[in-house]
């Protein structure tokens, strides 16, 4: 299958993960690169997280 014409949404959720988050996008947007998607979008559902998430 080619990976050039899939379109993927990545989701997480985050709550007093201020210290975490950088690293997990970063990550996950290397993987997704790495598949050579032609599409893809990272959402983080943050929802008054009193850290600075």
């Amino acid at each position: 299958m080619d990976n050039s014409t899939l379109t993927l949404s990545a989701f997480f959720p985050a709550y007093y993960d201020e210290k975490n988050i950088a690293k997990v996008v970063d990550k996950t947007v290397s993987i997704l690169e790495e598949l050579t998607l032609k599409d893809y979008e990272v959402i983080i559902i943050e929802d008054g997280s009193p850290d600075g998430t």
